[in-house]
């Protein structure tokens, strides 16, 4: 009897040893650029104004979409977000920060190209899925390509001619070129964006540049500029943002009221007339 007993408890503890090899040897999903990477359900706060699922259907481009080797894409829609929820702040981290890969717009100093000149949109949505899928930082040469490969999506989507997105068109982007599903919400304010950063989102923001006052634009920085919100430190009242206008971006601090008047959607085209001040934002899980 006690022989038997010892025989099953070895048999017992090899199955343990040979499930862990496993299950540790078995290969891990990668995330990598134009993959159909799908959303974790979003919660919390804001004011929903739809999904990248639901902005296809205004977009003029064939619902057959092949992005870097990546067929029909499917996304996961995000449930909508409450608004009137009071979000107490004190409540929340007194600092938070997003380790997000930095990309500038102009990764090797392209700003007399048109293109790299107004990507903040697509250097925003670059560093958002490369958070997203745990990637590292890309190299100068990488992000080069990366961000000509969304341009060459962006043509079809709106134009030849069009250099600047709205929030709502970069999320369509966002959706057309990664697969990944953001959500869009409206009548933003510094408590909404604080608690996405603490639930661990990011936030991608439209602003007027000129407002944002960041030392290291060149001139009175762009009218119209796409950021990324990676965190924020109650004590100093400070918003940490990832800015694609400049290589000095990375991290950059911006005073959490300042940037909250900066907030303004601009719409799609080539440096079309802004007539509404408008206060949106991507949120991404």
């Amino acid at each position: 009897m006690f022989r038997f007993t010892m025989i099953l408890r070895y048999l017992f503890v090899l199955i343990l040893v040979i499930g862990f090899l496993v299950w540790h040897l078995m290969p891990k999903e990668q995330v990598v650029v134009g993959s159909p990477y799908k959303t974790l359900p979003v919660d919390g706060v804001g004011t929903l104004v739809g999904t990248a699922e639901e902005l296809s259907a205004s977009a003029s481009r064939n619902d057959q979409v092949k992005v870097l080797g990546v067929e029909n894409i499917n996304v996961v829609a995000s449930p909508a977000l409450a608004g009137d929820d009071i979000i107490d702040v004190s409540a929340l981290p007194q600092n938070v920060a997003h380790d997000v890969p930095f990309v500038t717009q102009a990764p090797e100093g392209q700003w007399s190209d048109p293109r790299f000149q107004d990507a903040c949109e697509e250097a925003s949505i670059l560093m958002a899925y490369q958070w997203v899928g745990g990637d590292k930082e890309l190299g100068n040469k990488d992000a080069t390509a990366a961000l000509e490969e969304i341009f060459k999506v962006q043509v079809p989507l709106f134009g030849a001619d069009v250099i600047d997105t709205s929030v709502k068109d970069t999320g369509f982007l966002m959706k057309e070129f990664f697969g990944y599903e953001a959500a869009l919400t409206e009548n933003v304010t510094k408590e909404q964006i604080m608690q996405h950063l603490a639930q661990q989102r990011l936030v991608i923001t439209p602003t007027d540049g000129k407002k944002l006052k960041n030392k290291f634009f060149s001139g009175d920085g762009p009218e119209r500029h796409m950021t990324v919100v990676v965190g924020y430190d109650q004590k100093k009242s400070e918003f940490i943002v990832n800015d694609p206008g400049t290589r000095r971006g990375k991290n950059y601090r911006y005073d959490m009221d300042l940037f909250m008047d900066a907030i303004r959607d601009y719409p799609t085209g080539n440096k079309e007339s802004i007539t509404e001040d408008k206060k949106l934002m991507l949120v991404i899980t």
